[in-house]
């Protein structure tokens, strides 16, 4: 007569467990990998370890080479001239001391402008009305004035006023450059629209920010190959 077969119990206190290759290679410490690893030619822990930010490397960073201002030749009936935010409290020797001093200058550009038939537009601050706007600049008769931020697309009638004249050309000039002149150019060239944008014509609070505006319109995605960087002096208008 055969026995009958009985199971085996395993006490764990008694028995040793069973090891299967995965689990001795759980056994290897982690010390031991974090010890290899930094053995690598390129060890991902020390290249984490070396990696600097931009703050660590700011004081090294050189400006770029100077912009050239770029001759323009303009048709008048295709090009309207926007002013921007030359108010009483954007534009004075505390807030930015440069911006007056160009305002001389944008005066003898706006009436060499409107005596070629240039059309003007005028744009104010949140806190501006069209007599802040400064002394020699101010509007004349039904020219337009827009009201917005730093954007002067967003919310007021820009695109139509300009789309209503087929206008194809925008010459960009006021404050804050970083500010109005920036964003006001970056939605003009995404309307489709040429910009040009005279460098005397454009101020801030300082210089870097000016700097750094040329810089931004003749490289960012948004403005690249669709913005010009001129000056008065090189801006006729040709029928």
């Amino acid at each position: 007569m055969s026995r009958p077969i009985s199971a085996r119990i395993i006490h764990p206190a008694k028995d040793p467990p069973l090891r299967t290759p995965y689990k001795k290679m759980r056994l290897i410490p982690l010390q031991f990998v974090a010890l290899l690893l930094s053995l690598l030619p390129f060890s991902p822990a020390r290249a984490m370890a070396e990696e600097k930010n931009l703050l660590d490397i700011w004081s090294e960073i050189t400006p770029p080479p100077v912009v050239a201002a770029q001759p323009v030749h303009l048709d008048p009936e295709s090009s309207a001239l926007l002013i921007l935010d030359i108010e009483e409290w954007t534009c004075n020797a505390e807030r930015r001391p440069r911006c007056p001093d160009s305002v001389p200058r944008i005066k003898d550009f706006l009436e060499r402008a409107k005596a070629k038939g240039v059309g003007v537009v005028y744009s104010l601050t949140s806190k501006g009305t069209p007599q802040t706007i400064l002394p020699g600049v101010q509007p004349v008769g039904d020219a337009p004035i827009v009201q917005s931020g730093v954007d002067k697309f967003y919310n007021t009638e820009l695109e139509k006023i300009l789309r209503d004249r087929a206008i194809k050309t925008v010459i960009i000039i006021g404050t804050a450059a970083e500010g109005a002149v920036l964003h006001t150019a970056t939605g003009a060239a995404l309307r489709g629209l040429q910009v040009v944008v005279p460098l005397d014509g454009m101020t801030s609070t300082t210089l870097y920010a000016e700097q750094y505006t040329a810089w931004h319109l003749l490289n960012s995605p948004g403005t690249k190959g669709k913005v010009t960087l001129t000056l008065f002096t090189l801006i006729d208008f040709r029928r």
